[in-house]
């Protein structure tokens, strides 16, 4: 592996997701992560990840940080109305 290359663009399962949706339970937060484009807007499921609530925690801490992090570098992140009125859809699963 050269100084350019990371290790996630050597392995071969990587995908890349402009969608999600979100289902909770109580035991469980199941992320479905889809591609989507202009034919196909709700998108096509290319893979769930499935966590306990205390991973889906340290993962939403991590998250914030590293965005608030990216944005004092580079600026704020502006949301699309699109994204904000439902294109990040939650789905709330059974308790």
């Amino acid at each position: 592996m050269d100084k350019e290359t990371s290790k996630f663009e050597e392995m071969d399962n990587n995908i890349y997701s402009n969608r999600f949706d979100l289902e909770v339970s109580f035991y469980d937060f199941a992320f479905n992560f889809k591609l989507a484009n202009k034919n196909n807007p709700n998108g096509d499921s290319k893979s769930i990840i499935y966590m306990s609530p205390e991973h889906a925690k340290a993962l939403y801490e991590i998250l914030g940080k590293n965005l608030e992090k990216w944005e004092e570098k580079f600026g704020e992140i502006n949301m699309p109305e699109e994204i904000l009125d439902g294109g990040l859809k939650e789905k709330k699963g059974e308790n």
